[in-house]
């Protein structure tokens, strides 16, 4: 077993602005994961009224049909 740090900090644009200035979202967490000698991690971070608006498979559900 392996276990390393994560520290993960996410800036991104809000969607919407105050006088023509962009808001930011900022978000951090940090924690350990342990893992198999092999084993990968993929992270992300998303609040509960992101997850409402999603549906479909990641990456699928955004090409244009």
């Amino acid at each position: 077993m392996w276990r390393s740090p994560i520290d993960l900090k996410i800036d991104a644009l809000g969607g919407s602005s105050i006088n023509n200035v962009p808001i930011l979202n900022n978000r951090s967490y940090q924690g350990v994961v342990t893992l198999r000698q092999g084993e990968t991690v993929v992270a992300g971070e998303m609040d509960k009224s992101e997850m409402r608006n999603i549906s479909g498979v990641p990456g699928l559900s955004e090409i244009p049909a």
